[in-house]
């Protein structure tokens, strides 16, 4: 023992020292290269998982979560906002302002009602009238004007009518839906329906013959607007974050603005986006034989991409584009070849700048069969061509679905309608409150 002590014993020390030396000093230097757990700001590993910075963690998602379920609520798709306030990581009854959200949102969708696309009126405007004391009072034209068009104030206060007696917008993708048949080889066109709030009713807006023709802004031929037109937007533009109308007032001055239906119509969901169900907007149906919606198509190439330009862009904000003939021509006067013509100039001048469009808005009121299924020579044309939705004119909201087409029709709203039927637009607004007193100065 003795010799174990003074031969032995201090070296044993001596190493076992070197041993703690080492592992303090490499274990130091490991834990230095090891990254904090837990939260960025945390002071220790060992922090409360409710401390404050877990629940300004929480306060940010619940915010996030508020603001995506309002996005779908305004949508009136109140599920995707019970869903979204449901995937809420915390405990929902601890925040007041999810509790709200939430039993709004529920007692919301308790009062969903359905509504058939045979329901939904279609109401159908011209080119609206920017200046009706140019048009009114026009020598060869101003009788039809009167007759036909409605103007900018009467569109507007159509439209805050619309909204004030509870309608949404829908469009024709919210109507109708396709299913592939794989025994057909084809798609099955079927209704869909349409969930609004009670209280709330659907309507579709639409605007034919948007051609923007030269006879109506140029008063020398020269192919160009002037300030002796007839008081109607030049055309229709998109500059990259806007649509606006070319205009020529009556003292000469180039303007670019709202004067026709799309930007109105923009210009309206902006300022009451409750109006438009899930980012619909309305279908525009226009001729080819003068361009495409006010760019002459046929001075060249320039032209063409300017039109390319705006359709794409009323396509990517939810527009439906559709055909109203190529020439204006009332096809149920027409044979199925004289059609075929038609159809093949638009084919050739209009769908080669901006693609396919498959629905057709029937030319000067008419159609091509009665309430019966299409089964002639004249649809047979019409399909061929790529045609799937059908718009004739009633008074009364109308539809027809089959496994090969759609047909809905609309409701024309004219200055003589408005005047000589009030009645037909009872319940959706007072036309006697939206004639434009400029009707009374001719």
């Amino acid at each position: 023992m003795r010799i174990f002590k003074e031969a032995y014993l201090p070296t044993i020390i001596l190493g076992l020292t070197v041993i703690c030396i080492l592992i303090f000093i490499f274990g130091g230097a490991s834990r230095e290269d090891i990254p904090p757990v837990g939260p960025a700001n945390s002071t220790s590993s060992t922090q409360s998982s409710t401390g404050p910075d877990q629940d300004a963690l929480l306060a940010l998602e619940i915010q996030d979560l508020l603001q995506k379920a309002e996005a779908f609520a305004q949508d009136y798709d109140y599920i995707n906002a019970l869903e979204t306030l449901s995937s809420f990581r915390g405990n929902m009854a601890e925040h007041s302002e999810l509790v709200s959200a939430y039993e709004y949102y529920q007692n919301q969708e308790a009062t969903m009602v359905n509504w058939s696309a045979s329901q939904v009126p279609n109401l159908s405007f011209h080119l609206l009238i920017a200046d009706p004391d140019r048009a009114f009072p026009d020598g060869e034209l101003g009788g039809s004007y009167k007759r036909n068009f409605i103007t900018v104030r009467e569109f507007s206060s159509i439209l805050q009518q619309l909204y004030s007696n509870g309608y949404v917008l829908v469009g024709l993708p919210d109507l109708y839906t396709t299913q592939f048949d794989p025994t057909t080889g084809r798609d099955i066109y079927q209704e869909t329906v349409i969930r609004l709030p009670s209280g709330k009713k659907p309507v579709m807006i639409t605007e034919v013959n948007a051609s923007y023709y030269t006879y109506m802004i140029d008063s020398d031929g020269n192919g160009l607007a002037d300030r002796y037109g007839d008081g109607f937007a030049n055309r229709l533009c998109y500059d990259g974050s806007k649509f606006y109308n070319d205009y020529v007032a009556n003292d000469g001055t180039d303007l670019q603005g709202s004067y026709d239906m799309v930007p109105i119509l923009e210009d309206f969901i902006a300022a009451n986006p409750g109006f438009s169900y899930r980012g619909a907007r309305a279908t525009i149906a226009f001729t080819g034989s003068d361009g495409i919606l006010g760019h002459r198509t046929s001075w060249g190439q320039e032209e063409k991409e300017a039109a390319a330009n705006v359709c794409q862009a009323l396509r990517d904000h939810g527009y439906t584009l559709a055909c109203y003939t190529y020439d204006n021509v009332n096809y149920g006067d027409k044979s199925a070849t004289q059609i075929q013509q038609d159809l093949q100039k638009w084919t050739t001048e209009v769908v080669s700048v901006i693609g396919p469009v498959e629905v057709l808005a029937f030319a000067r009121d008419s159609d091509i069969g009665g309430a019966e299924p299409y089964d002639s020579s004249k649809f047979t044309v019409l399909h061929n061509t790529g045609f799937r939705y059908f718009m004739g004119v009633s008074a009364a909201p109308w539809n027809q679905v089959n496994d090969l087409y759609v047909r809905h029709n609309r409701l024309m709203i004219t200055g003589d309608n408005l005047i000589n039927h009030p009645e037909w637009f009872a319940g959706l607004f007072d036309p006697n409150t939206v004639l434009d007193p400029a009707r009374s100065n001719y």
